[in-house]
């Protein structure tokens, strides 16, 4: 779902974009809260051990990757008086250049996925599969955001610029658009 500011995300998709700040929370909590279990008197002089500095230090963590994960998921705004069929034109050109996959594609929104093959990673720990990505035409403005497609990427993810990429090539469209 899109709202105008960042993209809304459903519940799973939620869980998979912040599940490295939960996994670091839920270690954090363990780690904290693991001297409470079983006993009945707690000061808090006894809060100064090594589990509970790992505890709040991996909550930290957390909070912090969960604010960056959250403040990369609103749109770069960008103005522009822009004839829309050109920059349709050209957008469907790059979508054709480029193999990407239209999911949705109305008067205001488009959703663009795109598939490529990973190479590389062991295990766990994988480039990323593909992207999905965003734009949001309202009037005189355009709001854009790519991001891993959450449906093909379950691993955690390394991230080698190709959101970026696309992000850059769709506004070089919307600025030689507008130079016409």
């Amino acid at each position: 779902m899109i709202i105008k500011d960042k993209i809304e995300l459903e519940f799973n998709n939620k869980l998979r974009y912040y599940r490295i700040p939960l996994i670091l929370a839920i270690i954090g909590f363990f780690c904290f809260f693991s001297e409470f279990y079983g006993r009945q008197n707690y000061s808090i002089n006894e809060l100064n051990n090594t589990s509970n500095k790992i505890g709040l230090t991996f909550i930290l963590i957390a909070t912090i990757s969960f604010v960056i994960k959250n403040n990369d998921l609103k749109f770069k705004k960008i103005k522009s008086n822009i004839d829309k069929t050109i920059f349709l034109e050209r957008l469907d050109k790059l979508i054709a250049k480029k193999e990407w996959e239209v999911h949705l594609k109305n008067k205001s929104e488009i959703i663009l996925k795109t598939d490529r093959c990973a190479a590389g990673g062991r295990f766990f720990l994988r480039r990323s599969y593909g992207e999905i990505i965003y734009i949001v035409i309202d009037k005189n403005e355009f709001y854009l955001k790519s991001i891993f497609d959450f449906h093909k990427n379950f691993e955690i993810i390394i991230s080698t610029g190709e959101n970026k990429v696309n992000e850059k090539s769709i506004i070089n469209i919307i600025k030689s658009a507008a130079n016409n």
